[in-house]
């Protein structure tokens, strides 16, 4: 999922929509579920830069594990 995201970012020279994201993750693994954010949610204080940082996160069976792309961290949770 990441690497999708980077990918695409470095490709297309831009964040894939939410829409390309959804659309990539129901191709590819139509069985999970996934989270995508290419701007700061409110729930969140800090934020990359615009345009070129995000966060995926992934259900794990118990909760979302989110990537933080500008530092590289993950962390569990729910950013709603």
């Amino acid at each position: 999922m990441v690497k999708y995201v980077e990918t695409f970012r470095d490709a297309q020279n831009r964040l894939p929509t939410d829409g390309e994201f959804q659309e990539w993750a129901a191709r590819n693994y139509p069985d999970k579920k996934f989270e995508y954010y290419s701007k700061r949610p409110p729930s969140m204080s800090e934020w990359g830069r615009p345009g070129i940082d995000f966060i995926a996160g992934g259900w794990d069976g118990v909760c979302f594990v989110y990537f933080q792309s500008w530092n590289k961290k993950t962390f569990d949770g729910s950013l709603r």
